[in-house]
This record gives C-alpha cells, sequence and structure tokens, in this order.
C-alpha cells in the first residue's frame, strides 16, 4: 500500500502531465483507495495547489496556476509552426503540378498541411478538455493583471 505522500506525489504528477482528472480516474491510474484520493485532494485544496470543480456530475480536480505539460507543449509547437511557416504562407497556398499524363494535380503547401494538423489538436482540446483551456485562460489573466499592476507602481 502507496504511503499518503507516495499518493499525493501521483496525484500532482497525473495533474501536471494530464490537466486534470477525475476522482475515478485518479483511483485507477494511482491504484489505491477512493477515501486517500480525497484525503490527498482536499490536502493539496487546503495548501492552494489544486482545484476541484463538479463537471457534468464528476467532480474534477486541476492543479491552480500551472498550465498542463500537454497544453505548453502544443503552444510551443503552434508557435514556431507559426513562425517556420509564416514565410511559405506567403507564396500561394496551393502547389499545383502536372502529372506524367498532363493533368494538373493540386496539393495544399506544406505550411498548411502542418498547420492544419496543429488545428485539428487544438480542436480536440476545446471538445475534449474545455476545462483545461478554461483554467488556463484564468490563470494568463490573473498573471497579466498582476504584471501590469507592477508596471504601475
Amino acid at each position: 500500500m502507496a504511503s499518503f505522500e507516495e499518493v499525493r506525489l501521483k496525484v500532482i504528477e497525473y495533474l501536471r502531465d494530464n490537466g486534470s482528472a477525475n476522482i475515478s480516474e485518479l483511483v485507477r491510474e494511482i491504484g489505491c483507495g477512493k477515501q486517500t484520493v480525497y484525503d490527498v485532494v482536499a490536502s493539496l485544496e487546503a495548501e492552494g495547489r489544486a482545484k476541484s470543480s463538479i463537471v457534468r456530475g464528476k467532480r474534477i480536480v486541476r492543479l491552480t496556476a500551472i498550465m498542463p505539460d500537454y497544453l505548453k507543449v502544443l503552444t510551443s509547437v503552434t508557435i514556431l509552426l507559426l513562425l517556420f511557416t509564416r514565410i511559405p504562407l506567403l507564396k500561394p497556398s496551393l502547389v499545383v503540378h502536372t502529372d506524367a499524363e498532363g493533368c494538373l494535380v493540386v496539393y495544399p503547401s506544406i505550411a498548411v498541411f502542418l498547420l492544419s494538423i496543429v488545428f485539428g489538436f487544438w480542436m480536440a482540446v476545446v471538445v475534449l478538455k474545455q476545462e483545461d483551456l478554461i483554467e488556463t485562460y484564468h490563470s494568463i489573466k490573473v498573471n497579466i493583471k498582476r504584471i501590469i499592476g507592477v508596471l504601475r507602481e
């Protein structure tokens, strides 16, 4: 049986990697009792490190003021793609070739192709993990207000 601290570290790691989870998911993934997970979540909430809310009848837990790793990666990839595809996007977005038989073949440019894949990932996040985006938005908003307050002083 895992100790309270081990379960606590596993919960934090799982939430950091996945953004949010419901209690049943944490119990299943960590492999401990439901009451232990409830106690760990209550402890994290008391420290201000986690926040939970009821979404569609399930208690969803997320770490506070931390952007999930998968959103960090997706954001970084999006920024890099936008930077590296900016030049190709200035050219026509379709590439037209004639094949051996003289027929026109139209391909999207590599920039459009890559951006459409990343857009698909963002849409999956919007559909499947809205609560992570909402929490990240609020975190960014709070940090921007804090920075503006510091700059005004």
